[in-house]
Parts: structure tokens; C-alpha cells; sequence
């Protein structure tokens, strides 16, 4: 109970833990400082899933996405975490919260991103890290728990799936009313009436002759 002692956790709260009831924590348990390294070993293995688009290895600046902070009001990247983790006496060295900045830098991607390569390419990611970091027993992240994030990721990614759904629905619309009018459409006859002579008085202007044979 020293590891767990370290970290203020209660018994109430280790024994709701070793029960897998407990709301945060999982069975198994680190303290902090076993969280710090444990916590840095992930950054490092999502580094390399990132690599080489780096999407999320640096924090996202103005002159990259001008408009970002006004759209993103948690920004949350891998140098953030690292830097994070390795500061003393962190609050932040929990397995909680490793999985919880995880699932943040993806859900900020695809909050602000709403399609395109780069939400693509986040959605990627946020599928390989949960398989080689966080999702099969025996991995780095493995005790890490699911955050609230991980609703509002599984939220865009129903966004995402209802979108291209409508706009599907539209083409099909579009191309059924093409079609129809094809179908429909007949032909116009058009009469092309002879030619007349015309009508016109001649103008009353002088017109000069130029004679262009020999001289007489």
C-alpha cells in the first residue's frame, strides 16, 4: 500500500480499485514517480506513431492556425505532456491523466479540423495509439482508463460518419433530378423560315466609286 499511500490514495479508493469499481483508477497502480516513467515511455511510443506527419508533437501556434485558440479552449500536445510529466511534484503523473491528454490531442484534431487529411490523419492515429499503447494487455498504457474524451471522440466520429451520409444522400438527389430531366426532356422543333430580301432603304450617303481598272 506504499505506492498507493504515496499518491493520496485512500483505502476506500484502493479497495474500489482492486475490485475494478473504482470511477479513475485501475487495478494496477503506480505512484507518481512510477507514473513519470511509465508516462514517458508512452509519449515516446506515440511519437513514433506521429512520425512523420508530427502532427501533435509540438504545441499548435497562431501562425500554423490562427483561428485555433478560439475554437480549442484545452490545447494539449506530446512536448506539453513530456514537459508535464517531468516536472516535480506533478499532479499529473497519473495513468488517468496520460490517457486523458491522449484522448484530448485527438479530440482537439478532430474538433477543428471537421474533415479533410489532417482530421483523417488524427483519427488515425487516435486508432493506432489505443492499439499499441493503450488497448491490448500487456502494453505501456494498458491500466490507463478512458477519459470523458473518449465519448466526445466516438461524438465527432458519428458527426463525421452522419455527414458524409447527407452529403451522399444530396449526390444521389442531384443525380436522380438530372437524370429525370433527361429522361423527360423533348426535343424543340425549331422552323429556320427562307430567306427575304431586305427592306431597308439604301442610305442616302454618298458612296464614292473607286475604279481600280486601267486609265482611259
Amino acid at each position: 500500500f506504499v505506492h498507493a499511500g504515496c499518491a493520496d490514495v485512500t483505502e476506500d479508493d484502493y479497495d474500489a480499485m482492486r475490485k475494478g469499481k473504482h470511477w479513475r483508477l485501475n487495478k494496477e497502480f503506480y505512484c507518481q514517480e512510477c507514473c513519470k516513467d511509465r508516462g514517458i515511455k508512452i509519449v515516446k511510443a506515440l511519437r513514433k506513431i506521429d512520425f512523420p506527419l508530427n502532427l501533435f508533437a509540438q504545441p499548435v501556434t497562431d501562425a500554423i492556425a490562427p483561428n485555433y485558440r478560439d475554437v480549442i479552449e484545452n490545447p494539449m500536445d506530446l512536448s506539453t505532456i513530456e514537459k508535464r510529466l517531468k516536472k516535480k511534484n506533478s499532479t499529473d503523473r497519473t495513468h488517468y491523466w496520460i490517457r486523458e491528454a491522449f484522448e484530448l490531442m485527438c479530440y482537439n484534431a478532430l474538433l477543428f479540423n471537421k474533415g479533410g487529411k489532417i482530421w483523417q490523419a488524427a483519427k488515425n492515429f487516435h486508432a493506432k495509439g489505443l492499439a499499441e499503447v493503450f488497448g491490448v494487455q500487456g502494453s505501456l498504457g494498458y491500466a490507463c482508463p478512458v477519459s470523458k474524451y473518449d465519448a466526445m471522440i466516438k461524438n465527432q466520429y458519428e458527426e463525421a460518419a452522419n455527414r458524409e451520409r447527407r452529403e451522399k444522400e444530396r449526390v444521389m438527389v442531384d443525380d436522380g433530378v438530372e437524370s429525370k430531366d433527361l429522361v423527360a426532356g423533348k426535343i424543340a422543333k425549331v422552323q429556320i423560315l427562307p430567306l427575304r430580301t431586305p427592306t431597308d432603304v439604301e442610305t442616302c450617303i454618298p458612296r464614292a466609286v473607286i475604279n481600280l481598272g486601267k486609265k482611259e
